[in-house]
């Protein structure tokens, strides 16, 4: 069990990683789901079994149910993906193809449990990607004067500290906010741009303190009071 461990645990090499733009500028590193089944099949000399549990359409957020068996070992556990769109007209791209990244996202759930890639994941949250530490920035050159005088007064510096890396919501606070909001007669486009304009961001992008926020200003403080999605409280 301790060489079948040590291989589970074992960190993936960097030329497994691959990058992509994510909203706000921020870049997100990950691995593709065929590694962690190499990994897997390595462990286990393809002695291991998945099978998809639960599926699920809410609005624009597929949920998919996993269940990871292997060695007698059962782990669960739940992916999600966001229904792809076209630009111009708004119709699916191609739900079996969205619904794939949940599976595979569900598969890399369990695996993570398992200790397959967890050192790719910023934080103990329900990550469901991998998130790269922001790049370094170069401070900006500056100029200035020439003085008759040497000055010894002290300058403050200008560098912004990276942003603190972010805590994403995890599946479950997604799906309450968008029952929740169905509930209440809120339409998809209508909650989407309250809390975007609360927060800056689509509610897959909230983080987990603004996830809460969220759906406690939905549910009311218990005064009678329905919020809209966002509103503080």
């Amino acid at each position: 069990m301790d060489s079948i461990r040590k291989t589970l645990e074992r960190p993936f090499p960097q030329e497994l990683f691959k990058q992509r733009q994510g909203p706000g500028g921020k870049v997100f590193t990950y691995v593709e789901v065929q590694h962690y089944v190499d990994r897997l099949n390595l462990a286990f000399d393809g002695a291991w079994s998945f099978e998809i549990t639960r599926r699920e359409q809410v609005d624009e957020q597929l949920l998919v149910e996993g269940r990871l068996t292997a060695a007698g070992v059962v782990k669960t556990g739940l992916g999600g993906a966001t229904v792809t769109r076209r630009r111009d007209d708004g119709n699916m791209v191609g739900l079996a193809d969205d619904y794939k990244k949940a599976e595979a996202d569900a598969l890399k759930r369990c695996c993570r449990l398992l200790g397959i890639g967890g050192h790719l994941y910023a934080s103990d949250g329900d990550e469901d990607v991998e998130i790269a530490p922001p790049p370094r920035t170069t401070p900006p050159r500056t100029t200035t004067a020439a003085a008759p005088t040497r000055t010894t007064t002290p300058t403050r510096s200008t560098t912004a500290a990276p942003a603190p890396e972010r805590n994403r919501l995890s599946a479950k606070q997604l799906a309450a906010i968008i029952a929740i909001a169905k509930s209440r007669g809120y339409d998809d486009k209508t909650y989407r741009a309250q809390i975007v304009e609360r927060h800056g961001v689509q509610p897959e992008y909230l983080t987990r303190a603004q996830a809460s926020a969220v759906i406690s200003s939905m549910t009311g403080n218990g005064n009678g009071h329905d919020r809209q999605p966002g509103e503080d409280a």
